[in-house]
């Protein structure tokens, strides 16, 4: 009977063992992945202060050349060489 009980016991602590493992690797996988998202997080913060950056620049550039009038004008007649390009192609 005690022989029985010492090797459940042996089998529960290597269970424990095998656990403990898996929980160490589990924790060294979350910290690369906080870390990874950490940098990550970095890198959006970059990326919105430049989008803002471009922002602020196209609106002077719209500003500059006269404002959304001839940016609606430029836009337009692109769409009209545009459709006159595939009529020509595809007649």
């Amino acid at each position: 009977m005690l022989t029985h009980q010492d090797e459940s016991l042996d089998v529960l602590g290597q269970s424990a063992a095998r656990l403990g493992m898996i929980s160490l690797e589990i924790s060294d996988e979350l910290q690369a992945q906080n870390k990874m998202l950490d940098e990550m997080g970095e890198d959006l913060d970059q990326a919105d202060i430049n989008l803002e950056i471009v922002t602020r620049k196209t609106k002077e550039l719209i500003k500059k050349s006269g404002g959304c009038k001839y940016f609606s004008i430029i836009v337009v007649l692109s769409l009209v060489v545009a459709i006159l390009f595939f009529l020509i192609v595809y007649t």
